[in-house]
């Protein structure tokens, strides 16, 4: 590779990172971060490592990169939890590197490496509390170990990395239990195509196979031996009706939050419900996440993929005879995203594994593109052409990185012109309520938080996150001194509620509950403050 290659690819690489750097130094803000990979490591080191919070499900899942978020939370330095979760898009970053160099040399490599730093999905995970992007790492190098150990099933050892790393993708989230099965039967069928003697090495397989999957499931098992002994279900709360036909745990029984009827609807036909989509347009779904995805936006995948990582991937087809490898990849993405079509709401996190197998597929299809328009052409046709598409991929991302550096407008915060309580209470509505109520509620007492999305990292006192809570107990009153009474019963000293979904689920209530809400509300309880549609009232 070129001395000024060198030198462009290490600019670039230094300029994300500090980009990247300068967007994770702020206040964490996002949902999951409140709701349990920050709340979880939080409550750990107040109650107990790794005590069980049975009114907080996400407590169940597995929890391995959160573990490494304890630290952060311990030293009162939560933005550090930005930088480990950034971590893990680096070491991704530096495998795509490494496997793409093995075929196409050191350049294609950085190339692929500065394309997955700068996708848009990957810029957001970088600067936000998820576990995404350790999932990402650990089934990245167990689908790169897996196809090394294929081309040659003598360096058994690359089998093992390649188990003992699906394990460790399933201890990040559950997500990983279908790329992992996926991973598997590629692996299974792949390994008995490429053998020139197909019957004779089926017995093989089966050792192999063994080895693989005892692996995963070893480095699993702490998490299923966990959850087994908790509530009788090792992948708890997933598949309760199955697990509860051989157990008499009450968590095995317990009511979802969602109706029988949302449960029950298959993916497709809710789309079709909620969004109002034809049936065409969603059998579109595994194309359309690649050009329609948008943060924040259930209907568009939560998420922003970039459009080109399919047109490239599909440059591919200009050679016909594809390498097995590349067919491994291509059969894996595609196997994703159409179970995940069907089988589940489709978010770009849901299908994150997907990302890195597409920007090998992308790099390999702009080496086909370049390659074969120098054969036919002229080389300065091939760099031609070449330029125009690698500059139309990375300015789709720079564009997206500059609204997101607008949005979440990290310079303030980091040259001290707005305090850290100044930054979160611009983000987060209720925050100005949640330092009040932690500066009011009694060390005895205990919050009741209404409609808050489950949030709860930031509050310093004991809170119940119930928002049918007052729902249940009305309708077990007969008035609203009962009502009172019963809260005081349950040390309830104080409760903030979203007014707006509030009311909205008040309308439903027959008019016997209605009354007795605000009889309560009018004569029992007292507002302190009011933000937007957020309330702070103290129990009378």
């Amino acid at each position: 590779m070129k001395t000024i290659h060198k030198s462009l690819f290490s600019i670039f690489y230094l300029i994300t990172i500090v980009i990247i750097i300068i967007l994770s130094t702020v206040p964490p803000t996002s949902r999951d971060a409140q709701t349990h990979h920050l709340a979880l490591p939080k409550i750990w080191l107040s109650e107990g490592f790794m005590a069980e919070v049975p009114d907080m499900e996400f407590s169940y899942y597995p929890q391995l990169v959160d573990l490494l978020y304890t630290l952060p939370v311990a030293i009162d330095f939560d933005i550090a939890a930005k930088y480990i979760h950034f971590l893990f898009a680096l070491a991704t970053a530096l495998l795509v590197i490494l496997f793409i160099k093995k075929y196409l040399g050191l350049f294609w490599g950085l190339l692929g490496g500065l394309m997955f730093l700068t996708i848009p999905v990957i810029l957001k995970l970088s600067v936000t509390v998820y576990v995404d992007l350790g999932l990402l790492f650990f089934f990245t190098a167990s689908l790169f170990s897996a196809i090394i150990w294929l081309e040659n099933t003598d360096r058994v050892r690359w089998l093992i990395i390649s188990g003992v790393c699906s394990g460790l993708a399933l201890s990040t989230k559950y997500n990983a239990m279908l790329s992992v099965t996926i991973l598997a039967i590629l692996i299974l069928y792949f390994y008995i195509k490429t053998r020139a003697n197909k019957y004779s090495n089926q017995f093989s397989i089966i050792k192999y196979m063994s080895i693989f999957s005892l692996l995963a499931l070893l480095v699993y098992s702490p998490w299923l031996i966990r959850n087994y002994s908790l509530t009788d279900n090792p992948i708890y709360p997933l598949y309760n009706s199955f697990f509860a036909n051989f157990s008499d745990n009450d968590k095995l029984s317990k009511e979802d939050n969602l109706s029988g009827d949302v449960q029950d609807a298959k993916p497709l036909t809710t789309r079709r419900i909620l969004y109002n989509e034809s049936l065409p347009y969603i059998l579109a779904l595994p194309i359309r996440v690649f050009y329609e995805g948008e943060d924040d936006k259930a209907q568009f995948f939560d998420g922003k993929l970039n459009p080109l990582l399919l047109l490239f991937s599909l440059l591919l087809m200009i050679n016909k005879k594809l390498s097995w490898q590349n067919k491994f990849m291509a059969l894996f993405v595609s196997l994703c995203l159409l179970y995940t079509m069907l089988a589940a709401d489709m978010r770009i996190r849901y299908i994150i594994t997907i990302v890195t197998p597409m920007i090998v597929l992308s790099v390999f299809g702009l080496h086909q593109l370049y390659s074969w328009l120098r054969n036919k052409y002229h080389e300065s046709s091939g760099r031609i052409v070449f330029v125009i598409m690698v500059a139309s991929f990375f300015s789709y991302n720079i564009l997206y990185g500059i609204k997101l550096f607008n949005k979440i407008d990290p310079i303030p915060f980091i040259i001290g012109d707005v305090s850290r309580k100044e930054y979160l209470a611009k983000y987060i509505p209720h925050y100005s309520l949640n330092q009040l109520a932690n500066e009011l509620v009694a060390k005895d007492k205990k919050l009741l938080g209404v409609y808050l999305g489950n949030r709860r990292y930031y509050f310093n006192v004991p809170v119940i996150l119930n928002s049918e809570y007052i729902f249940t107990l009305t309708s077990q009153v007969h008035n609203s001194d009962e009502l009172k009474q019963q809260l005081r019963e349950n040390n309830i000293s104080h409760i903030l509620l979203r007014l707006d979904l509030f009311k909205n689920q008040l309308f439903y209530k027959n008019e016997r509950e209605k009354n007795i809400i605000k009889d309560f509300f009018t004569n029992d309880v007292k507002l302190l403050k009011k933000e937007e549609v957020f309330g702070l009232y103290e129990i009378l």
